[in-house]
């Protein structure tokens, strides 16, 4: 069943309005199997299944169709995205390779990021929220994702070997660009690998500016591109290299919206968080920042 402390942040995508109703048509001991959340103001309803509210902006619906050419060119990026990870957790070999690769990144990635012991936490992009496992205990953990749960469209069940979270998570599917949670709700607010398949980035920041309370962290990691001759080189060979074994290009290139050089990440944070410190890691960017508060909508 929903907690309490979700249903008690949570807020209609289109108005603000808190304090939604929740009807439950079907539930199987402590998880809502069929159910919904009704908006008080606006009248508008979002589906709940399996425990994940879908709270999509009206312009994009929990299928991903989109209503309106500012999402679909961001449709067509997200169904390369999932041929490129559904292949990729298919492989044995492929899939062992990753997640030994992702845990080390995320476990230096949130060491850098200095997290309290306890508070609320939202990640931003969140796929199954296999990074729950690594942050505190005393953390409660919410995450968001226009994947629910991570699953693709269409479809109940995730890759075989995608790692699942093992710790109990609040998940909701929804995009960074709307946020549908109150203002000022969160501690903390994580944006590990994903702002580069957002839609509008200085939306998503925006977003998490609102939601963070006053001083709030947010941290941020964020892989970065090769410029000039030596990118392009190494572009090519990638590219090459999965011709000659017929898989798709393991960069995949073209599951991303857009790239990051240094220093960009930094400029797009910088109007709406204190930078405290940032880091490099086998060209991945860390950011820690603080916000310094961005009222309601």
């Amino acid at each position: 069943m929903l907690s309490d402390r979700l249903l008690a942040i949570l807020a209609c995508p289109v108005c603000g309005a808190s304090a939604l109703r929740l009807d439950v048509e079907e539930a199987d001991g402590d998880v809502l199997v069929k159910g919904g959340l009704g908006c008080p103001d606006c009248k508008r309803w979002y589906h709940v299944t399996d425990d994940i509210p879908s709270m999509m902006p009206p312009e994009l619906a929990s299928s991903l169709k989109a209503a309106d050419q500012t999402w679909a060119g961001w449709r067509i990026v997200m169904e390369e995205f999932l041929i490129w990870r559904d292949d990729v957790w298919s492989d044995p070999e492929r899939a062992a390779e990753r997640r030994e690769s992702a845990l080390q990144m995320h476990r230096a990635f949130l060491d850098f990021c200095e997290l309290p012991d306890e508070g609320v936490c939202l990640e931003i992009g969140c796929g199954t929220g296999r990074l729950a496992d690594l942050v505190g205990e005393g953390v409660w953990y919410c995450g968001i994702d226009p994947l629910p749960g991570g699953r693709s469209p269409g479809k109940n069940a995730l890759p075989e070997l995608m790692p699942m979270p093992s710790r109990e998570v609040s998940l909701v599917q929804a995009v960074g660009e709307v946020l549908p949670f109150v203002n000022e709700c969160f501690d903390i607010a994580l944006i590990a690998g994903s702002l580069d398949h957002c839609r509008d980035p200085n939306a998503v920041l925006a977003e998490a500016a609102r939601v963070l309370k006053p001083a709030g962290r947010l941290a941020v990691l964020q892989g970065l591109s090769r410029s000039g001759k030596e990118g392009g080189v190494l572009s090519r060979l990638r590219g090459l290299a999965s011709q000659l074994a017929g898989v798709p290009d393991p960069s995949a290139r073209k599951t991303h919206m857009r790239t990051y050089q240094a220093g960009e990440v930094e400029a797009l944070l910088s109007g709406l968080f204190e930078i405290e410190a940032t880091a490099e890691h086998s060209r991945r960017l860390f950011v820690r920042a603080t916000s310094r508060g961005a009222g309601g909508r």
